[in-house]
């Protein structure tokens, strides 16, 4: 995964070229969230139903980062949705997200998952350590 959102090359691009500050700190903990489709760079389709929410993996501990060569950071632990419950989620997860908030809040990236997964009544949607990468190219 290694899609940048507007938000974040806007960001990016303030902070090189015209020297602007960030006005909030960096996240102490970024959320991971699922999609139906490509999110773009707003972080539409996300999916909804059942007990699904957005996991937090903390910045930091939560993922180990490789800056020689390629850049990229990869979660150390599982990344565990909670069950379905009675319902399958609104449609087959084809992508992932990563924001800055539980709700709501800045998409930072994206990326397609492969392979897609339709997550039905009573199922765990999960990342296993070292499964998500998110890389700058």
């Amino acid at each position: 995964m290694s899609a940048f959102s507007n938000y974040l090359e806007d960001k990016i691009l303030a902070w090189a070229f015209e020297g602007t500050t960030w006005s909030t700190a960096a996240p102490t903990t970024v959320y991971v969230s699922l999609h139906t489709s490509d999110p773009v760079d707003v972080g539409t389709s996300e999916v909804t139903g059942g007990n699904y929410a957005r996991i937090g993996v903390t910045a930091g501990t939560g993922w180990t980062t490789n800056a020689a060569g390629t850049a990229s950071s990869t979660n150390v632990a599982d990344i565990v949705f909670p069950a379905s419950g009675t319902v399958t989620w609104s449609g087959t997860v084809t992508h992932v997200g990563i924001w800055d908030a539980v709700t709501t809040g800045n998409l930072l990236f994206n990326g397609a998952i492969s392979p897609s997964k339709v997550v039905s009544s009573g199922d765990v949607f999960k990342f296993l350590a070292g499964q998500l990468t998110v890389s700058v190219t």
